[in-house]
């Protein structure tokens, strides 16, 4: 195992970024949403980004 540190992959989102990609998953997961619909994904996504669990998204 090599023990020196790694460059990520793929850059953390910004704030805008984030904010498009719950647009976007709201559009996929409901069939009309709202702006309350919109605003819940991203609430989901920022604090799975502050907790460095950014790519899994849950969506009830």
């Amino acid at each position: 195992m090599d023990p020196t540190p790694q460059r990520r992959h793929t850059a953390p989102m910004n704030h805008e970024r984030l904010f498009d990609e719950a647009v976007r998953l709201a559009y996929q997961c409901f069939d009309d949403p709202t702006d309350g619909h919109i605003t819940g994904v991203y609430a989901v996504i920022v604090w799975q980004a502050q907790r460095g669990i950014a790519p899994c998204v849950t969506v009830h």
